[in-house]
């Protein structure tokens, strides 16, 4: 398995954590990001599909991002933030790989 394809499932694994959390806390919106941010994910992994995946970031992730930042309660901030940060800062270089070829 490729390494971007185990972070994928590393952010489905954080983001079903998150899923739980909002639903727990009645967060709908925050549930409703977070079901955004992941339902591509399943696609992604397995799939050698480059532009798929540099839509992901570029689209899905900076939307999600953009909705933490500017609608997203504290809780949904710092445990996004805790969960997503060193994930998405492994990504970036990979993503970075994918479009230079």
């Amino acid at each position: 398995m490729k390494e971007l394809e185990r972070l994928y499932i590393q952010v489905l694994k954080f983001g079903l954590l998150n899923v739980r959390a909002a639903a727990r806390s009645g967060d709908l919106a925050w549930v409703l990001a977070e079901a955004e941010l992941l339902h591509e994910i399943p696609r992604l992994v397995g799939c050698d599909d480059s532009a798929a995946s540099v839509y992901f970031w570029d689209c899905t992730r900076v939307s999600y991002l953009n909705w933490m930042i500017n609608e997203g309660s504290e809780q949904a901030q710092h445990q996004s933030g805790c969960f997503y940060n060193e994930l998405f800062a492994k990504m970036e270089p990979l993503i970075a790989q994918i479009r230079s070829d």
